[in-house]
């Protein structure tokens, strides 16, 4: 109650007010006030998550109409994996802030990473590899620093190996034996938001693979040409990297 007054910027006992109206409006008790702290009951539960749908769509109105007049949308969030946004990034956002007033760009490591590893870890048990642990790094750069620190060996991807490419002269970059593993990009957004949107920006994310970061990678290491390609998609860019 206190979080929602603050949020409302009402009292709270206005707030408790206004859920008492609510209950006897509907007939339905909807927080089980006999519970410290309060809990939503299964028919409260229900409602907050119809409504949380319905706000979702009344905020969606103000870009929907700005995207139906083709004009600018007042705002943009997007999310870029790592690899992505040191490579692409820049151009990427200069792109995004060309089509809304506002901006929100956040980057960082995918939750969907974990499963890459695991699939690192099948492919290596494919190849007989045992592998032994000796150290974990979730940078890049810093996994290419300490390999041309002759730290130890590493597996890695094209756009990986590009975010460090200032230790390129004093790395060995082979490809791993066949069979090979893909590594996929997806633009991905809300269903039934800003469609079009997003598939314009997975135009321009996919332009911006294939003229920048694909022909660095190709430029200072020229045997990937075959390993690396950025393709068309109806709906989303995929740079796949053959490690």
């Amino acid at each position: 109650m206190t979080v929602a007054a603050g949020r409302l910027g009402m009292t709270q006992a206005a707030v408790s007010q206004a859920l008492k109206q609510l209950e006897k409006r509907l007939e339905i008790q909807l927080v089980q006030r006999s519970q410290r702290p309060l809990v939503l009951t299964p028919a409260g539960i229900a409602l907050q998550l119809r409504s949380d749908s319905i706000l979702d769509q009344i905020e969606a109105i103000p870009a929907a109409l700005h995207q139906a007049a083709n004009q600018r949308l007042p705002e943009v969030r997007v999310g870029l994996m790592d690899t992505f946004a040191a490579n692409a990034g820049a151009a990427f956002v200069k792109q995004l802030m060309g089509a809304a007033v506002r901006v929100q760009v956040e980057s960082g490591s995918a939750p969907a990473l974990n499963d890459a590893f695991l699939q690192i870890e099948r492919h290596l048990r494919r190849l007989r590899v045992n592998a032994v642990r000796t150290l974990e790094i979730d940078s890049s750069e810093a996994l290419l620093a300490m390999v041309a620190d002759g730290a130890g060996w590493a597996i890695t991807t094209p756009l990986c190996l590009l975010q460090g490419r200032t230790h390129a002269p004093r790395i060995a970059v082979v490809p791993l034996p066949r069979p090979s593993a893909e590594r996929t990009f997806y633009v991905v957004g809300r269903s039934n938001e800003h469609e079009r949107t997003v598939g314009v920006f997975a135009g321009i994310a996919r332009k911006i693979l294939k003229q920048d970061a694909e022909a660095k990678i190709r430029h200072l290491w020229p045997w990937i040409r075959s390993a690396v390609s950025t393709v068309g998609a109806t709906n989303h860019p995929s740079m796949d990297g053959q490690d």
